[in-house]
């Protein structure tokens, strides 16, 4: 029922509320905000309703249960204006600034995550409860997406009570047949009168219509194919057979009360809570990989890998160097040298060694490589040379995080510039283009060429082995993401940040 309105901006009503615009209209209402020339800077919510004379019972009736309740997630009605010689009725309630659960929906055009499904369904039987256990249990009757709404804090709030109606054990069916098509239960069509049941019902029709996006909200066979698949869809199928259950045709195949309902979705919660806990700990413990490659031969390849090693060994319970160049012999000396310290002659056969608590592993098989990544809080870094063999590259592009070697001599800056060409069609999210020793003219030159400011100068370090503090603040702060360290180090918010962003 549309009907004209009364109200328009700068209207007083009851010489205390000034209207200030219009907010919705329903088929049985206009809805404004309006502020309070008695309390300043507060806001009311106007709900215009336009009766005949057969309803003026039914509307005062509404106002009188809306000021007997109180709940944080129903609406507190202050004042009532009953119907005028025109038929005009006025409830003035609290006003909630957010949007309607239907458009914020359709404004995020996503489906909702498990857990963002479950908050949610939570809050609303939080409400749903204390109607059912009022005396005598209130039953919503109406529960849609367009009922409620998300303040700006993220709560749900019920903001319709206009078919609500208090449940009569001596009353065989309902006087009024009302609801909502797609959310209204088989009962509200007549023949049965509506009980707790009945809202839950719609609880079920409104979570299916979260979890499949707004697509559905009447059980289908193709509901299934319209969930997410993904890392949660035990979950969500294990909440699919607490919606199906809301959904049952007949009220006593539903759940009995609302705290049935908690009770399994809490179970929902703590499973989903449990999973997601699992996966953070499984990616925090599982072993880190950090590729580095030159541009070309002679760059500080190795030497920078050897940095990163020492400078990030204290984040992790074991750290491996691996030499994946056939060509290479830069372990071999590093491991005679190893040798000769201890006196032990001869640089031994074996390709594993250790210096001061790093692990080295030269040219390591594929099942070798394999076994140090499966491993857990771990770090394992891939010394890849100059290497251009699709092999090699492919463990460059499969790496947690992937570092670019370059030389800031402007006679080599071909070298990076070539390989950046080379590399024009690979995602580039998880690279870092590392210049050792480089002034800050040059890489703010290398970043114009490269349009990228993820080019950065790393510091002068003559013993890589024994890292200075500030190169291990730098390492720490690249590596960050590998680490888990959200928060930067003061070098890093005082100094480095700039040279991310190209300042001096």
């Amino acid at each position: 029922m549309h009907f004209p309105s009364k109200l328009e901006p700068g209207a007083i009503l009851g010489g205390r509320y000034q209207i200030d615009k219009w907010v919705a209209c329903g088929g049985m209402s206009h809805v404004y905000c309006a502020s309070d020339l008695k309390l300043q800077d507060k806001k009311w919510a106007i709900k215009e309703t336009l009766t005949v004379s057969e309803q003026n019972a039914k509307l005062e009736e509404e106002a009188r249960l809306l000021i007997r309740l109180n709940h944080p997630r129903l609406p507190h009605i202050v004042d009532f204006f009953p119907p005028n010689d025109e038929g005009y009725t006025y409830l003035v309630m609290d006003f909630i600034d957010g949007v309607t659960l239907e458009n914020y929906i359709a404004e995020i055009n996503s489906r909702l995550n498990v857990e963002m499904v479950l908050h949610i369904a939570g809050q609303i039987c939080e409400g749903l409860e204390y109607l059912h256990n009022y005396d005598p249990p209130i039953v919503y009757r109406d529960l849609k997406p367009s009922n409620l709404m998300v303040d700006q804090a993220g709560n749900i709030r019920f903001i319709d009570f206009g078919i609500a109606r208090q449940f009569k054990v001596d009353q065989p069916e309902d006087t009024v047949k009302l609801g909502t098509v797609g959310f209204a239960a088989p009962e509200q069509y007549g023949g049965k009168q509506t009980d707790a049941r009945t809202d839950l019902y719609s609880l079920g029709a409104l979570l299916l219509y979260l979890v499949t996006g707004g697509q559905l909200s009447e059980w289908r066979p193709e509901a299934l194919q319209l969930l997410r698949i993904d890392a949660e869809q035990n979950t969500t199928n294990a909440l699919m057979k607490v919606i199906q259950k809301l959904l049952q045709y007949e009220p006593e195949n539903r759940y009995a009360s609302v705290r049935e309902v908690r009770k399994a979705l809490q179970l929902e919660i703590k499973h989903t809570f449990i999973n997601r806990i699992q996966n953070e700990k499984s990616e925090t413990s599982r072993t880190k990989v950090i590729a580095v490659i030159g541009v070309s031969s002679g760059v500080g390849t190795t030497h920078t890998a050897i940095m990163l090693a020492y400078s990030l060994s204290k984040h992790f319970k074991n750290v491996t160097l691996l030499e994946l160049m056939d060509k290479s012999n830069a372990f071999s000396r590093l491991q005679a040298a190893a040798y000769k310290s201890k006196g032990s002659g001869a640089a031994s056969a074996e390709r594993t060694f250790t210096i001061e608590g790093v692990h080295y592993y030269r040219r390591p098989t594929r099942m070798e490589m394999l076994d140090l990544i499966s491993g857990e809080d771990g770090l394992v870094i891939l010394d890849l040379g100059s290497d251009r063999s699709k092999e090699t590259f492919e463990e460059f592009l499969r790496a947690d995080l992937s570092l670019v070697i370059g030389s800031g001599a402007e006679w080599r800056f071909q070298d990076i510039l070539s390989f950046c060409r080379m590399s024009a069609s690979y995602s580039k999210s998880k690279w870092i283009y590392a210049i050792p020793s480089a002034p800050m003219p040059v890489v703010q030159h290398l970043r114009k060429k490269l349009g990228t400011s993820r080019l950065l100068p790393f510091p002068h370090e003559t013993d890589p082995f024994h890292p200075s503090d500030e190169s291990v603040s730098v390492m720490e702060n690249v590596c960050r993401t590998i680490i888990g360290k959200e928060k930067t180090t003061r070098f890093f918010k005082l100094g480095f940040k700039r040279m991310w962003r190209g300042g001096i």
